[in-house]
């Protein structure tokens, strides 16, 4: 099998990149931020309501109930929203539109995880110190759900290799080097 294009090449590694720092931007600093906030804001310096149990959470309260439950929604929603990313992807006809179609689903996927530690924000400052438990479970939704729930680097670059090489200018006649199909040491 002939060998990747070197420029092409670099693409490949910049999109991986920037798909990582948009990735690490959404879903781990955001929500770090929002949790450092609400513990200054909402609980005034105070840790102790985040592990207070769950037991004293006004379960009943319908903002508490509407923005967990939209919450979830989105998280069960985000992969079928970056399928349609995925399926675009494969039809792309050249570089830049597979590219921009994957690093589109990314960070659309990595926006819903993040809007779910925005209601934990929320809930913080609506409801109080009593509601802690429900902001610190919201609040690490992304972080947790990123590894988890988003496309890893090995299978984002993988495609992307492959499909590229099938692009005019994608494959290089030189020496032996990186082939489609590689992970170019991703993750």
């Amino acid at each position: 099998m002939e060998p990747l294009d070197p420029s092409l090449v670099m693409e490949l590694r910049k999109h991986v990149v920037l798909a990582r720092l948009l990735g690490f931007a959404l879903c781990f600093l955001a929500p770090a931020i929002y949790l450092l906030v609400l513990v200054l804001v909402v609980f005034h310096g105070d840790l102790r309501p985040l592990f207070a149990g769950f037991h004293t959470v006004p379960w009943g309260d319908l903002r508490i109930i509407v923005l967990s439950m939209t919450g979830l929604a989105l998280v069960a929603a985000g992969p079928f929203l970056v399928h349609q990313f995925w399926v675009r992807a494969h039809a792309a006809a050249t570089a830049e539109e597979l590219f921009a179609s994957l690093r589109t689903g990314h960070v659309i996927h990595c926006a819903l995880l993040e809007s779910v530690a925005i209601f934990g924000l929320v809930i913080g400052f609506t409801v109080g110190p009593a509601a802690g438990p429900v902001c610190l479970v919201l609040l690490l939704v992304p972080p947790v759900g990123y590894p988890l729930l988003v496309p890893g680097a090995r299978a984002r670059i993988r495609l992307l290799s492959l499909r590229a090489a099938l692009f005019p200018g994608g494959r290089s006649s030189g020496p032996p080097g990186i082939h489609p199909g590689a992970d170019l040491g991703a993750p």
